[in-house]
């Protein structure tokens, strides 16, 4: 996950510099009927929004952000790694050779014209897929792509996951293409994402007067029915899994002291905002006092760790209206405020629950 992750953000500017330099001659052409071979132009993704919206950080706002949301200044552009399943129409069998699994990398730029796609090895632009003429196609997609060895064994029915990344799972609705032919409007892939996973999230400000290191954060389940990992079915997002895990946990550092860290492990002084961290997981049923989350820090290099029961009541981020919750859902995000004070105990400060966005990416042809 390290070096994944660390490899994705080192490759964003580079990419970004010598990829436009030379755009016209380093990228592949778009829309050329060469052979019975239609190009399909991949357009920039978007984010459709319902009300409000939150990897682990998990995906936020109306496009996938050119930065990530994180505490690093000197973080610097962000790549989505999306597979795509391009199928035989009523089949699995790939289009063309590659076709299963395919890792295109959406990579946004504060700056439109700069934001472009590549594929996996970075090596240029990717402005167009071809596809054949008068053929029809299912299209299938998910996020994050993930390597997942012989593909003899998988299909789009049963991608595996994992939680131990906390990774914001999503999968996107099929598209069919029906007798491809050129300049078609009807040339177009408009995927749109859904969240797999369920979020909850901390928001963690403090009010101790000296200095607090977050170590890491573990989510228990009373009973034990906590999920580590599974497979997910992207046609529709069902989700196969046991749930028989104590515990999920939370590194606040993942990346140690990689200066390139999603989570910053110094939390911010007395008055200074707060840090947001983020558990990722299949849809949870609970009761009342069975979820704890146990903070893990050092207050002023003393070894400190403080437990929080998660409450079963949120207040609805759309009505106001205070809701008892016996189910995390899919889809939604509930929001714990929470506060370490100066006897560096947790004192809860509000408690709400939201829409999650579903992700609209547009491949047009």
């Amino acid at each position: 996950m390290r070096q994944t992750l660390r490899h994705t953000i080192l490759c964003g500017h580079a990419l970004i510099l010598a990829a436009f330099v030379g755009f016209s001659s380093c990228s592949k052409d778009a829309t050329v009927e060469k052979d019975g071979i239609v190009e399909i132009e991949l357009m920039a993704p978007s984010i459709s929004v319902r009300t409000m919206t939150t990897r682990s950080m998990p995906v936020e706002g109306t496009t996938f952000p050119w930065q990530p949301r994180n505490y690093n200044p000197r973080a610097t552009a962000y790549q989505y790694p999306i597979s795509l399943w391009i199928c035989e129409k009523g089949t699995y069998s790939p289009h063309q050779k590659g076709y299963c699994n395919k890792c295109m990398v959406y990579i946004p730029s504060s700056v439109a014209e700069n934001t472009h796609w590549c594929e996996e090895d970075y090596r240029y632009v990717v402005k167009s897929l071809p596809a054949y003429m008068r053929k029809s196609i299912d299209v299938y997609a998910y996020y994050p792509y993930q390597g997942i060895g012989d593909l003899e064994k998988y299909t789009p029915e049963n991608i595996p996951f994992t939680t131990e990344d906390q990774k914001d799972w999503m999968w996107a609705d099929k598209i069919t293409l029906d007798d491809i032919a050129p300049d078609s409007p009807d040339n177009r892939l408009a995927f749109t994402f859904h969240h797999a996973m369920t979020c909850l999230e901390v928001r963690l400000s403090t009010l101790y007067d000296g200095e607090i290191t977050l170590n890491h954060i573990t989510l228990s389940d009373a009973k034990e029915k906590l999920v580590g990992s599974g497979t997910m079915d992207i046609r529709n997002g069902a989700l196969a899994y046991t749930a028989d895990r104590a515990e999920l946990t939370i590194k606040a550092d993942n990346f140690e002291n990689d200066e390139f860290n999603i989570y910053q492990n110094l939390l911010p002084t007395k008055g200074e905002g707060s840090r947001s961290y983020c558990f990722l997981m299949p849809q949870k049923d609970f009761d009342a006092g069975e979820l704890t989350m146990t903070f893990f820090f050092d207050a002023d290099e003393k070894p400190c760790r403080v437990s929080f029961v998660v409450p079963n009541s949120f207040k609805d981020a759309a009505t106001g209206v205070e809701t008892d919750v016996a189910v995390l859902e899919t889809g939604k995000r509930y929001i714990m405020n929470l506060v370490i004070d100066n006897g560096l105990k947790i004192t809860p400060v509000k408690f709400s629950k939201e829409d999650w966005t579903t992700v609209d990416v547009d491949l047009k042809l």
